[in-house]
């Protein structure tokens, strides 16, 4: 094999027998596998590269408010007039104006009546005014992190990137029932679960990742003020999962000749193992030199264009921000 025709994992574990004089076995390729699938995961994760970046957008709804409700004390059920109530609001939170109890909307039974995540605990109301709003959206499942969010309205020009839960709830909790546009997001939820039926599963919320066990995808993306008063539409940047490589005949996703990197990176490392630091400094010269052409692959940011900013005023909430 010639040092220019890595390509899959198959030619990557070849490289390597054939550069550290091994003997190919089951146990070598399988070994070898394991070692080259965690030097591409630990490389695809280290920097914003161009051939992880993906994009999708994502719809947040304005509040509802339309028409009034009535909450009897220790039931969950809320009876609307004219409320136009629909089952895209499950999973939404509820308040009633003037009440610093939220619930979530648990059930959808007409355009009038829906039921509780819990029983109101407050007297019993009639004609009250009330609040559903959504104040998270669901991300898709080959997300590994966000590099930046740009909500698409107006003339307002910025990029936003995701801070803390811990610090999210702690802004939001200083600034409780602001309004306005979003400026505080965080990625929140697990990346694999398996509670949910799909009885339960709702499209634009929940995501299923791929795989034989077909399991769940609960990743989410919340944002705060929530109560907004026109639907926004977010363009989410961010670096995709990086998918272990179980099939010898699978491609990485590294650009087209960058893939030998991985065979280098391993040789460096078996050889130093074997105290062969000849051969230890030769490769891992090559390894230094091809990661220069690799991290020329990094999506550049114009560092005039990034502003930090005082995370604590609600003003300038979202940390720093980029403006594209």
């Amino acid at each position: 094999m010639s040092d220019g025709t890595i390509i899959t994992l198959g030619d990557c574990i070849d490289f390597v027998i054939d550069k550290a004089g091994l003997k190919s076995s089951d146990a070598i390729r399988l070994s070898i596998k394991k070692s080259i699938n965690a030097i591409y995961q630990e490389i695809a994760t280290k920097s914003p590269y161009v051939w992880t970046k993906s994009e999708i957008f994502l719809k947040i709804n304005k509040k509802h408010t339309t028409g009034t409700v009535s909450l009897t004390q220790g039931s969950a059920i809320v009876n609307g007039t004219g409320t136009s109530f629909t089952s895209d609001m499950i999973g939404r939170k509820f308040y009633v104006v003037g009440s610093k109890n939220e619930y979530t909307v648990k059930l959808f039974y007409s355009s009038t009546k829906i039921e509780l995540d819990n029983q109101w605990i407050e007297s019993t109301s009639s004609s009250a005014s009330y609040v559903i709003h959504q104040d998270a959206v669901g991300l898709p499942p080959n997300l590994e992190s966000i590099r930046y969010i740009k909500p698409i309205y107006s003339s307002i020009n910025k990029g936003y990137t995701p801070i803390s839960e811990l610090q999210f709830e702690e802004k939001k909790s200083n600034y409780y029932n602001a309004t306005g546009i979003p400026e505080l997001f965080c990625v929140a939820g697990k990346k694999n679960y398996n509670q949910k039926t799909w009885t339960t599963f709702r499209f634009g919320s929940d995501f299923f990742q791929k795989g034989a066990t077909n399991s769940q995808h609960d990743k989410r993306l919340r944002y705060y003020p929530s109560t907004i008063t026109q639907d926004i539409f977010l363009r989410v940047v961010y670096s995709k999962v990086v998918p272990v490589i179980n099939s010898e005949s699978d491609k990485f996703m590294l650009p087209l000749g960058k893939s030998k990197v991985l065979a280098l990176k391993h040789l460096s490392e078996y050889f130093l193992q074997q105290r062969n630091y000849q051969a230890y400094g030769l490769y891992k010269a090559e390894f230094n030199e091809l990661m220069k052409d690799v991290e020329a692959d990094i999506e550049e940011l114009d560092s005039d264009f990034i502003l930090y900013v005082n995370p604590y005023r609600y003003t300038s909430m979202q940390g720093y921000y980029i403006v594209r």
